[in-house]
């Protein structure tokens, strides 16, 4: 459904999505997200969570975060 009066605001989001995929693919990133990884399971089961479920939520949460929270 295009409207005339609506510029295409494709390049734009094109530019957003690749410098989002540039920055969280240095190295840099990658450590700071293990470390969120590491104090979120480790937050988890100081609150009673076992290890498996720890390990669970970290793992359905923390791609959330690559996706967006989607």
């Amino acid at each position: 459904m295009a409207d005339d009066d609506v510029p295409d605001m494709t390049p734009m989001l094109a530019q957003i999505v690749k410098a989002s995929l540039a920055a969280i693919a240095t190295p840099e990133a990658a450590d700071q997200l293990a470390t969120f990884s590491r104090n979120y399971r480790d937050a988890l089961v100081k609150r009673g969570f076992s290890e498996a479920e720890a390990l669970a939520l970290v793992a359905a949460h923390g791609s959330g975060l690559l996706r967006g929270g989607r």
